[in-house]
């Protein structure tokens, strides 16, 4: 059964409730947690746990884990290393292994908008509700 509009509300009110809150949800059998973490001093944006953990490695991919967090990709080099790639020959730059476009994927445990946290949570089938509290 998939998230329905009330249960989207009620996770949205109980984070904005308290910093201390905590939203439980069961997706695919697993314990998913939503609960307040800071970004900066003065941000702050929902952290995800899956069975009550965060792994640093599953920001890799390659993990089943990695289903619930967030997708981001990016360019492997900086803007100013690529426009220096840019200038240099084809041929060096396949000799060297270097393509300026390639692009890296990874993922992470933070969301830091619920649009795009209750837009993820939507698309998995099964998930259910089932404990809004406080982590205190």
């Amino acid at each position: 059964m998939a998230l329905t509009k009330e249960d989207c509300k009620r996770i949205e009110q109980a984070l904005d409730a308290s910093d201390f809150a905590m939203v439980n949800l069961k997706i695919d059998g697993r314990e998913i947690t939503l609960r307040w973490a800071l970004k900066t001093r003065f941000e702050r944006m929902v952290a995800i746990l899956v069975d009550g953990e965060m792994e640093s490695e599953w920001a890799e991919g390659g993990f089943p884990e990695c289903k619930y967090w967030r997708v981001a990709t990016g360019f492997a080099y900086s803007a100013k290393d690529r426009k220096t790639m840019k200038r240099m020959s084809i041929a060096s730059l396949k000799k060297r292994g270097l393509n300026p476009e390639e692009r890296v994927t990874y993922y992470s445990p933070y969301f830091t908008s619920y649009k795009t946290l209750i837009a993820h949570l939507i698309r998995f089938d099964d998930a259910a509700l089932t404990e809004v509290g406080s982590v205190l």
